[in-house]
């Protein structure tokens, strides 16, 4: 049943992510300079970061500086015209090498700004290859490439550059193991996205915090990627107990089921969807009802249909109307059962369910409406078995006492091997009922007396 779950090859955007993980901005830069790791020690989880060596703090000039802090504020006024033009004016003068790397920094914000991210990878890479930054700034800067090229879709660039960041990390945020399981995923490298969004899960659980949604979703779409169906059903059994009013899981959740064969499991899943009102599509009300039909509960399953038809959401055509009347037979409302299936009959493009109205017409006793439903079905045709439809002529005309046109209708069955058997039999039952009619009418006869002169 995948077609009841439809999973996209992108769980979040790029600029969802760059904003669940945080773009570094001009506004987090301080100015002047910046003192980095010099040596290596050992986290308090016991994880020992490599050694690098000691970079000395760079400075800006008070000129240089000035100009910087006119960016920075045409960036808070959302004046890009303006930044752009102070930019221009910087690169043309003669600075550092240092106050260069803060331009290009500025510039690359400038054009993640206007949305050109190629420009932008640019001017963060002649940051990074500035001698000597130090190397907190050298990490961001890092990181906020590894994000940009997650953007443009250079998902291996991506997690190349995460996993050198990563390394220098005592205690990296969790969303970017997100981030990286993301880029794995853009992949189809789906092992590799679930181990590190297993990670991020686990540390998410350890620091106190309930799980997002968006976890669960893209959890769902790995394991689903992976036919891992058993852990499919569970994600989405966490997503309707931490997000039961969303429609959607809880009809996943009964399609699941489905694939697992959890019939049970499925129907209540439906009941619950349908008792909240979450439907709002015809195949929700339509498949519920099957499920009804399924476990034997056809009463449910002609409300379902009525309050869909009610609510014009379920179309009253050929096979809504044959399930319809199938819930009705099943439980045992004849009468009911008859218009719909008529109904469903005229749309049909063969004579079956006109045979199956003539049944339901015997079962009321009405063999003349039942001898008319038959007719119009061997008059359409295309019958499965048109032996079987002749048969049933013949004992409704012997049921309205029309023994000659039930003659006729077994000698028709009676071509059909498959009931040539059963129609002789009512053949020869009825010459013998014929005769015995015709000699007790000859017997009631008055007879006519002879009177002697």
């Amino acid at each position: 049943m995948k077609n009841r779950i439809r999973v996209s090859a992108r769980i979040f955007s790029a600029a969802a992510i760059i904003a669940g993980i945080g773009l570094l901005i001009p506004g987090d830069l301080g100015l002047g300079g910046h003192s980095g790791l010099a040596h290596a020690f050992t986290c308090k989880s016991g994880m020992r970061i490599p050694d690098r060596e000691r970079r000395r703090a760079q400075t800006i000039s008070i000129q240089t500086n000035k100009r910087l802090e006119r960016v920075q504020v045409a960036f808070e006024e959302k004046n890009y015209a303006e930044a752009a033009k102070i930019i221009g004016d910087l690169k043309r003068r003669r600075i550092s090498g240092y106050e260069l790397a803060m331009v290009a920094y500025f510039e690359g914000a400038l054009f993640y700004e206007q949305e050109n991210l190629a420009g932008a990878i640019r001017a963060y890479e002649l940051v990074l290859a500035t001698p000597n930054l130090s190397w907190n700034f050298h990490d961001s800067v890092k990181f906020t490439i590894a994000q940009l090229n997650f953007a443009v879709e250079n998902y291996r660039k991506s997690i190349q550059l995460l996993n050198e960041w990563l390394v220098y990390k005592c205690d990296p945020p969790i969303s970017a193991f997100m981030f990286k399981g993301q880029a794995f995923y853009a992949l189809e490298d789906y092992r590799n996205s679930l181990k590190q969004i297993l990670i991020a899960k686990e540390m998410n659980t350890a620091a106190g915090n309930p799980t997002k949604e968006n976890t669960y979703l893209l959890l769902r779409s790995i394991y689903f990627e992976l036919k891992d169906l058993p852990n499919v059903r569970n994600v989405l059994e966490n997503l309707i107990i931490n997000f039961p009013s969303k429609a959607e899981y809880w009809l996943q959740l009964s399609a699941i089921y489905s694939e697992l064969r959890e019939e049970k499991n499925q129907l209540a899943a439906m009941e619950v969807a349908y008792q909240q009102g979450y439907f709002a599509k015809e195949t929700h009300y339509v498949n519920l009802a099957q499920l009804y039909l399924y476990n034997e509960v056809p009463i449910k399953a002609v409300k379902v249909l009525e309050d869909g038809f009610k609510q014009k959401i379920v179309e009253e055509n050929k096979r809504n109307l044959e399930t319809y009347s199938q819930s009705l037979m099943m439980a045992k409302e004849f009468k009911r059962a008859v218009d719909p299936l008529a109904r469903a009959a005229k749309l049909s493009d063969n004579g079956e369910l006109y045979i199956r109205l003539a049944q339901v017409n015997i079962e009321l006793d009405k063999h003349a409406d039942a001898i008319k439903a038959i007719q119009a079905g061997l008059k359409k045709g295309k019958l499965d078995r048109s032996d079987r439809a002749q048969t049933l002529l013949g004992m409704s005309y012997y049921n309205v006492d029309k023994l000659a046109d039930a003659t006729k209708a077994f000698r028709e069955a009676a071509k059909d091997k498959r009931s040539r058997k059963a129609a002789t039999q009512w053949i020869n039952y009825l010459r013998k009922e014929s005769d015995r009619r015709r000699k007790l009418a000859n017997a009631l006869k008055p007879t006519r007396r002879t009177v002697s002169p």
